[in-house]
């Protein structure tokens, strides 16, 4: 599956997210679960991670914040989202770096992209892309801790003292 994307391409995904101020996810309908996935892992990775929640956050106001040290990546999957695109296109006014993750290169999101992975679908289903997505966000999750291991590390030790500080589970 990953065979589709250049190593090169990948390498400076991970880099660009991993030196940048704030990353923003961004996936509307069904592809909102896969970006919610990867915000809330990036989140025990870097800095600053959010999914954008079509439901209660507001674009226009979000943008005012947005600069050339913030990275989106925008999921955007057949039955593509024109809000997905008008969001995309907000963000290259405002100078950040836009990954797509699409199951078609010529999917209309990649014209304002400045990276696209391309996650292949046999089907037009966005179920069928589903598997392949997940091992897709799980290499850059995975390349991401290998590449600021010491960072990742220090982050996941905190978070997990935070957690349990708080008491946040329940014990058997």
């Amino acid at each position: 599956m990953l065979g589709t994307i250049s190593d090169t391409g990948f390498e400076k995904v991970l880099h660009t997210i991993i030196r940048s101020k704030k990353v923003l996810t961004v996936g509307i309908r069904s592809s909102y679960g896969p970006a919610h996935w990867l915000a809330f892992s990036l989140s025990m990775l870097c800095e600053d991670a959010q999914v954008y929640n079509p439901n209660t956050d507001d674009i226009v106001q979000i943008s005012t914040r947005m600069d050339k040290q913030w990275v989106m990546v925008a999921f955007s999957f057949k039955r593509y989202s024109k809000e997905t695109l008008d969001i995309v296109r907000i963000a290259k006014e405002k100078g950040v770096f836009v990954i797509a993750i699409v199951d078609d290169v010529l999917a209309p999101v990649s014209q304002n992209a400045d990276i696209v992975l391309q996650v292949p679908s046999t089907e037009a289903s966005t179920l069928d892309v589903t598997p392949p997505l997940f091992v897709l966000l799980h290499a850059i999750v995975a390349g991401m801790s290998v590449i600021d291991s010491e960072q990742v590390r220090q982050r996941l030790l905190e978070y997990e003292h935070n957690f349990e500080s708080h008491r946040m589970i329940v014990e058997e």
